[in-house]
């Protein structure tokens, strides 16, 4: 028996939750409590574009076997020009429908699109061998995972729980309000001054992510909301000697966890200040690590500060014109886990709300 492919649209969003959930979550037939809902928000939100739609595979019995999610942002140069991005998300595809194939053939729609160019960042070895195939690329560096040890001990039992399937972070490390270092050196974040900052350290790439106010507040808000999943969220931008802002980031700061970093922006030659801002922002909130991927716009300052680097999931790209891929691989394209789909947390308990 074989099927289509087609676009995502509303009606489809129970039955994608419920294969999503029993293949890739709790393996129950139903979907979890607000599951649908994330999708919605996330699916049919800003980050949706025409011909960069997420796609569904349908058996010749209606039946859907088959999904990948898609979203879609903007990304400009200096000097103006845009490029649409699109970005592959979670991809599942039903084991008990015996459809071998099904993964290949969303990806191929979806990298035959409008974007100019195509990421996924959270890929397994089976998804790069799958964009390998269809012309994709790895970022190697993009690829790797810096960790800087802020509680040794802590660190350590952290490490054996884990190793012994005990979970990442204490029971409850997820709750309550982060607390922010008392340095003077960082206020908090907000979308205006997001927006501001991007704008002006634009001219370090070749292509950079563009934001407007109204998609800015919503990042912030999606974020926000995956306290209880990832640890309280904390966006914070960090002055210089003059008091000017030279550089922010945003991460989750679970207490007795670890610290994730989602965005490191700084002007060039302060990249370790806004660092040492995050070290103790994250050793304030109580984690025992805090991690991130290794951009390269950090690379000499995470160099200088003692991290460990090892492999993380996959960063991959695509384009049909191989002088942007090739950018892309090179560094010369901002793209943070904030343009991709690494902070959307569909697989992880409890939901966002």
């Amino acid at each position: 028996m074989s099927g289509t492919v087609r676009e995502l649209s509303r009606d489809d969003l129970p039955a994608v939750a419920a294969l999503y959930e029993r293949v890739m979550r709790s393996g129950a037939t139903q979907p979890a409590p607000g599951l649908v809902n994330y999708f919605e928000r996330l699916l049919f939100g800003p980050l949706r574009h025409e011909g960069v739609e997420p796609l569904v595979y349908v058996r010749e019995d209606g039946r859907i076997v088959g999904f990948l999610a898609a979203y879609a942002r903007q990304l400009a140069s200096a000097d103006g020009r845009r490029l649409l991005l699109g970005c592959s998300g979670q991809l599942v595809s039903d084991p008990d429908a015996r459809l071998p194939g099904v993964g290949v053939v969303l990806l191929r729609r979806f990298l035959a699109g409008p974007q100019d160019l195509s990421i996924t960042d959270g890929a397994t070895v089976a998804v790069a061998e799958m964009w390998r195939r269809l012309g994709g690329r790895v970022r190697a560096l993009e690829s790797l995972v810096w960790i800087k040890v802020l509680r040794p001990v802590s660190a350590a039992l952290l490490a054996a729980r884990t190793r012994w399937g005990r979970g990442a972070a204490p029971p409850g490390s997820a709750r309550g309000k982060s607390a922010v270092p008392a340095v003077g050196t960082s206020r908090e974040l907000d979308a205006a001054g997001l927006v501001e900052l991007s704008e002006r350290l634009r001219a370090r790439w070749r292509f950079a992510p563009a934001l407007d106010l109204a998609l800015a507040e919503w990042l912030l808000h999606e974020l926000a909301r995956s306290t209880p999943a990832r640890g309280p969220f904390v966006a914070r931008q960090v002055t210089g000697a003059t008091g000017r802002t030279v550089g922010a980031y945003l991460a989750f700061l679970p207490r007795g966890g670890r610290a994730q970093a989602i965005c490191v922006l700084a002007e060039r030659g302060h990249e370790r200040r806004v660092l040492d801002d995050l070290f103790a922002c994250a050793r304030a909130a109580g984690a025992a690590t805090v991690e991130g991927r290794l951009e390269p716009h950090l690379f000499e300052a995470l160099a200088s500060a003692g991290v460990i680097i090892r492999p993380g999931e996959r960063a991959l790209v695509h384009s049909e014109d191989g002088d942007l891929a090739t950018l892309a691989v090179a560094g010369d394209v901002l793209m943070t886990r904030l343009e991709g789909e690494w902070w959307m947390t569909h697989h992880l308990d409890p939901l966002p709300g």
